[in-house]
């Protein structure tokens, strides 16, 4: 019975086919027009690490989950990471001419770049004032005191939740700045510290264009 239902409606599409046979070639020409504009205009692509490349069970979404539960934050996650190498083969992140190069691009990040950004303090949780994550990489120790002296690279995350479409806009041109900034730092003969940005926007925006190119090509 359902085999045969099937059958007569292919039939029925058949027989509409066949009785007018130029107006369906029209609109199969026209739905062809309309499915191939992207690749004449190149729509661009929106592409995140969650849309189809992160399972729902893993562990970065448990993290990020965490997170808003935590900090009572509410939207899609963003977050910003600027690492800082040093150049020198036997250079120390702790030593004061590195620190003081990163110190110094930290501060025009967070101080001197021309945006109103709202980030929630980490102070109002924990009580200190902190509302950047800092961490020390590569780390050598003294052997007699156990004493934290050496440090290869160093990393600081920003971090906060776009909750409308302004703040996403905000975080958009402040990861744009950030990058700009590193670009101009790392093209600095005599910089000490070699930087690198990685952030969430960048890296969709990567993965997008990664997706065009074997699309278009």
């Amino acid at each position: 019975m359902h085999s045969g239902g099937v059958s007569t409606k292919f039939g029925l599409v058949g027989a509409f086919v066949g009785k007018y046979p130029a107006s369906c070639i029209t609109l199969s020409l026209f739905l062809l027009a309309v499915s191939s504009s992207g690749l004449y205009f190149r729509i661009s692509f929106k592409v995140g690490l969650n849309d189809g490349f992160v399972t729902p069970d893993a562990p970065s979404r448990r993290e990020i989950a965490t997170q808003k539960s935590f900090f009572g934050g509410e939207g899609e996650s963003w977050y910003l990471a600027l690492f800082a190498l040093t150049k020198r083969p036997n250079g120390n992140m702790l030593n004061s001419a590195e620190f003081n190069e990163l110190n110094d691009f930290y501060t025009t990040v967070t101080e001197k770049i021309n945006l109103t950004l709202e980030y929630r303090e980490v102070s109002q949780v924990f009580s200190y004032d902190l509302n950047i994550a800092k961490h020390i990489f590569n780390r050598t120790y003294s052997n007699k005191t156990g004493e934290l002296i050496g440090s290869k690279f160093m990393a600081y995350y920003f971090t906060v939740f776009v909750s409308s479409d302004l703040r996403k806009k905000q975080v958009e041109l402040f990861e744009k700045e950030v990058g700009r900034l590193v670009l101009e730092h790392n093209r600095n003969p005599n910089a000490l510290v070699e930087l690198l940005n990685h952030g969430s926007n960048s890296v969709s925006n990567e993965m997008a264009r990664g997706f065009q190119d074997w699309l278009f090509t």
